[in-house]
C-alpha cells in the first residue's frame, strides 16, 4: 500500500509540475525546464518506459504515469524548440539546433549508462534549475509552485527507490538527499526573488 501511495505522489507531483512548465513556457514564450535536465528526464522515461511496457516493474498504473510524463516531457521539449533560442548568444544561435541535438544524444548516453547500474532515477535537477534562475537573472518560466511539486514529487521517489523494494538503496538515498536540500534552496531564492521585485513596486 505504501509503495502504491508514493508512486502516486511521485506521478501526480512531477505531472503538476510538468504542466504547469508546459504553461508557463507558453504563456511566457521560454521554457521552464533546464534543457540538459530535461533530456536526462526523457531519456530516463523512455528506458523506463521499455522496461514497465515490457511487463516490468509498476505494471498498468506505472504504464498510465510514465506514459504521461513521456507527453508532458514531449510538450515542454517543443516549448524549448520554439522559444530556446533567444537565450543564445548572437553569434551562436546558428548553433541552436545542433548543440540542442547533441546534448539530447550525450544525455542518452548517459542516462542508458546509469540506468544499467542504477535501475531507479532520483531526478537530481534542482541545481540545473538554479543556475538557470541565475543566468537569466529573473523568474521567466519559472514559478513557486513548480518548485514545490517538484520538489515533493522528488521526495517521494527517493523514499520509494531508497527503502521500499527489499534493501536500502544508499546510491538512492545520497542523490535524493542532495536534490532534496538543493530544491530547498530553489524554493527559497524564488522567494527571495519574489521579495525583491516586490521592493522595487
Amino acid at each position: 500500500m505504501m509503495i502504491l501511495v508514493l508512486r502516486l505522489m511521485c506521478g501526480g507531483f512531477w505531472m503538476i509540475s510538468y504542466s504547469i512548465a508546459i504553461y508557463k513556457g507558453i504563456k511566457e514564450k521560454s521554457y521552464a525546464m533546464p534543457f540538459f535536465s530535461l533530456c536526462l528526464n526523457i531519456s530516463w522515461e523512455m528506458l523506463y518506459f521499455k522496461k514497465v511496457i515490457n511487463g516490468g516493474d509498476g505494471g498498468l498504473i506505472w504504464i498510465i504515469i510514465d506514459s504521461i510524463w513521456l507527453i508532458l516531457d514531449a510538450g515542454i521539449l517543443i516549448t524549448y524548440f520554439l522559444y530556446g533560442k533567444k537565450y543564445y548568444p548572437g553569434k551562436l544561435k546558428k548553433y541552436f539546433w545542433g548543440f540542442s541535438i547533441f546534448q539530447l544524444i550525450i544525455a542518452m548516453l548517459i542516462m542508458n549508462e546509469f540506468y544499467t547500474t542504477y535501475p531507479f532515477h532520483a531526478k537530481i535537477n534542482a541545481g540545473f534549475f538554479i543556475n538557470m534562475l541565475v543566468k537569466r537573472n529573473g523568474k521567466e518560466g519559472q514559478s513557486i509552485i513548480l518548485a514545490i511539486t517538484k520538489f515533493i514529487g522528488t521526495l517521494a521517489a527517493t523514499t520509494l527507490s531508497g527503502f521500499c523494494f527489499g534493501a536500502i538503496s544508499r546510491i538512492s538515498l545520497v542523490l535524493g538527499g542532495i536534490s532534496a536540500i538543493l530544491d530547498i534552496m530553489y524554493i527559497y531564492l524564488l522567494i527571495i526573488w519574489d521579495k525583491k521585485e516586490e521592493g522595487k513596486k
